[in-house]
């Protein structure tokens, strides 16, 4: 009978990122690669797995960027804000912790 199994998760840098709502922001790979694999959380699929956003980058608003390894958001809104991670070859990159800060509050904070 298995009464416990460890699983090693690797330490992963945390960034904070702040976006103003409906710019443009940029997120950053610091891995060396062409075009990594980019997830969000909390963003899961049916069978709990972590949504793989390079299926909709060019769709929508997701862009490449001219490096080929950051990952551009245009128009950035509310439901976007969530960790960012990209990874390459079983390598994990910089957790990207993204905040969207609305309109209102951006004018708060400028006071």
């Amino acid at each position: 009978m298995v009464t416990g199994i460890r699983i090693s998760i690797p330490t992963v840098k945390h960034k904070h990122v702040e976006v103003m709502e409906w710019f443009t922001v940029t997120l950053q790979c610091d891995l060396p690669t062409d075009y990594p694999a980019w997830f969000k959380t909390p963003t899961l699929l049916s069978d709990g797995k972590e949504a793989l956003l390079n299926q909709t980058i060019h769709q929508g608003r997701l862009l490449w960027a001219n490096n080929k390894r950051d990952l551009v958001l245009t128009d950035a809104r509310p439901e976007d804000k969530g960790h960012y991670l990209c990874v390459h070859n079983r390598q994990i990159g910089e957790r990207l912790n993204l905040k969207v800060i609305g309109k209102y509050r951006f004018r708060l904070l400028l006071k």
